[in-house]
């Protein structure tokens, strides 16, 4: 969780002041890029997207550490990531867990495991495709049983490859 927060935290900065406003912007975002069938485009607005989403979750689980209001440099995510990794082991097992029954790991994993999904049919084929970005969304969603599978278990293969 902590190595990756430099990026996850590039890709966090909307300012809006609150994590739901900058969480709800960044799925809008992706959706025009979605649409407008962009393959640099969608892969970025996704990755913005899923760490959206996945600081958002931490801090439902990890209040105290995690700010809902950005600073000017963004959102903590380091200092939220760690918290969230130390304080509460039990919803960082849940979400590796594609069985795993709490609404809020559910949600996260359907929507990181869609949004996989839709960012691999847009930017991850052809010769254009970003291999560096796309190898670790093309391998989960292989491992997981392929763009027909259960988006949870894409997102969890995800999670894993990221060292969550």
């Amino acid at each position: 969780v902590v190595g990756g927060h430099k990026a996850a935290g590039a890709l966090g900065r909307t300012h809006q002041a609150a994590i739901s406003t900058d969480t709800a912007n960044s799925s809008t975002a992706f959706d025009y890029c979605l649409r407008g069938q962009g393959k640099g485009s969608t892969l970025l607005a996704s990755f913005g997207f899923m760490a959206m989403s996945v600081y958002s979750f931490m801090r439902l689980k990890a209040i105290p550490n995690c700010s809902g209001t950005p600073t000017v440099s963004g959102y903590d995510f380091q200092t939220c990531a760690t918290s969230f990794a130390t304080s509460n082991a039990a919803a960082l097992i849940a979400l590796n867990d594609a069985s795993t029954a709490d609404p809020a790991t559910i949600t996260i994993q359907r929507s990181i495991g869609t949004v996989l999904i839709a960012a691999s049919n847009i930017s991850c084929t052809g010769t254009a495709a970003n291999s560096s970005l796309c190898s670790t969304i093309t391998a989960s969603i292989s491992e997981a049983g392929g763009v027909t599978a259960d988006p949870r278990a894409i997102a969890v293969r995800f999670f894993l490859k990221l060292g969550l």
